[in-house]
């Protein structure tokens, strides 16, 4: 490892790679925590109900920022002097307080019948996870990061595993752990680009052999949305990461995801084969078939003309028009923004991501770790205008998050291996 020095802000020369040496229990703490909030966010709104009716009343989410905090805590004051003093972090992420806050106060003009608790727990656990998650990021070195890659891809390949074993739903579609396929398909997706920056930054091949067994997964969960999210990413990350890969190396793991999916619609079967010719093309493309889609866009745009500037409060769709159609939500982040919280709503969930995106960018050349959370959050962002609420929002706010953060830190050489070049630009 390349020794690597700073000076402090009294002057005094520190070498950060062997005070990193000295005391790698902070680090791996860091990492444990970073790790425990990733699956905070992936366990959602999940309850304990199923174990026991005895425990409907606990809110895991509340149950997880109670002990992540305290966590935090511990680690923050045991390893304060192990910290990079000087190590920015993204002034971007104040748009996002902003937005929550504002989300947060509709919740006192909101209509009889709105779920202000349940949404403002989320918004609360939302804001809990991505801080610390910054706080967590800004003070470790890049490097420390690519373990959560690992972490995402053993996650997608156990999500896939228990998809397969459990087999389709009643409508055919693929899910796991009870998440339903909307959720299923961005944890696939993900582990998918997990497996190519495991390839990239660490050059393991055999990550790639995981790309068709998820690539089928995304397939299986009949999740338009989320197919459309993964062919948005494809489009705009093709480009820099076949630089990073270069031409050998893309036109290999092209040719495997093709031959894993050419084999998977050879050997499928014919259930799985009248499944994808009944939901992508007499659904989608005879039918038009949208799951009621557009019957809610209509009825959020319509509550948003009504209440132009500040909207109908939090959760107010489901108050007014939700509980009545059998509709949780209106699926679309941006729609439900301007809906509940009016023009100021929207322009500040638009205002912070914008700023988000920009901030992971702002440095160049951006490292690989950079990119994927980049296009991981690009992936949620677009899956989030389909389906979920606000608080299934919460991956896409960490991704970019992350993203900023990341491109936002001094030391850029720590997210290259030692004698390797500086990655090309992005686009």
């Amino acid at each position: 490892m390349i020794s690597r020095e700073r000076v402090d802000a009294s002057g005094v020369l520190v070498n950060t790679t062997a005070a990193r040496e000295k005391k790698p229990g902070y680090r791996l703490f860091g990492q444990a925590l970073l790790l425990a909030i990733v699956i905070a966010l992936l366990a959602g709104t999940f309850s304990l109900n199923r174990i026991s009716p005895d425990l409907d009343w606990l809110d895991i989410r509340i149950m997880a920022c109670y002990v992540l905090l305290l966590g935090f805590i511990v680690w923050a004051l045991g390893s304060h002097d192990h910290w990079p003093q000087r190590r920015p972090i993204t002034r971007s992420i104040w748009w996002f307080y902003a937005w929550v806050t504002w989300m947060a106060m509709s919740a006192s003009w909101a209509p009889n019948g709105a779920r202000i608790k349940d949404s403002l727990v989320g918004l609360m656990a939302m804001v809990v996870y991505v801080s610390m998650a910054a706080q967590i990021v800004k003070r470790l070195e890049s490097e420390d990061l690519h373990f959560i890659w690992t972490a995402l891809l053993i996650i997608a390949m156990l999500y896939f595993a228990a998809a397969m074993v459990a087999g389709p739903g009643d409508q055919g579609r693929y899910s796991a752990f009870g998440g339903g396929p909307n959720v299923f398909v961005r944890v696939v997706l993900i582990g998918a680009m997990a497996s190519l920056f495991l390839y990239l930054r660490k050059g393991r091949t055999i990550t790639l052999l995981t790309i068709p067994f998820l690539a089928v997964g995304a397939v299986l969960s009949g999740s338009r949305g989320g197919l459309l999210a993964g062919a948005a990413v494809l489009l705009i990350g093709i480009f820099p990461i076949m630089r990073r890969l270069g031409a050998k190396r893309s036109i290999w793991t092209s040719t495997l995801t093709a031959l894993g999916l050419w084999g998977f619609l050879v050997f499928g079967g014919t259930t799985t084969m009248a499944f994808l010719q009944e939901r992508f093309v007499q659904q989608t493309l005879v039918q038009g078939y949208s799951s009621g889609r557009v019957s809610i866009a209509e009825q959020v745009i319509g509550l948003f003309q009504g209440h132009v500037w500040f909207g109908v409060g939090l959760d107010g769709y489901y108050g007014l028009l939700g509980q009545y159609s059998g509709a949780e939500y209106p699926h679309n982040l941006f729609l439900a923004s301007a809906a509940e919280g009016g023009l100021v709503g929207i322009t500040l969930v638009a205002v912070a991501i914008i700023a988000l995106i920009k901030a992971a960018l702002k440095r160049r050349p951006i490292s690989v770790n950079t990119l994927f959370a980049w296009l991981a959050g690009i992936l949620l962002l677009v899956a989030s205008q389909f389906s979920g609420d606000y608080y299934d929002s919460r991956m896409m706010w960490f991704f970019f998050v992350l993203a900023a953060v990341d491109n936002a830190r001094a030391d850029k050489e720590d997210a290259r291996p030692d004698g390797e070049e500086a990655s090309p630009r992005l686009g």
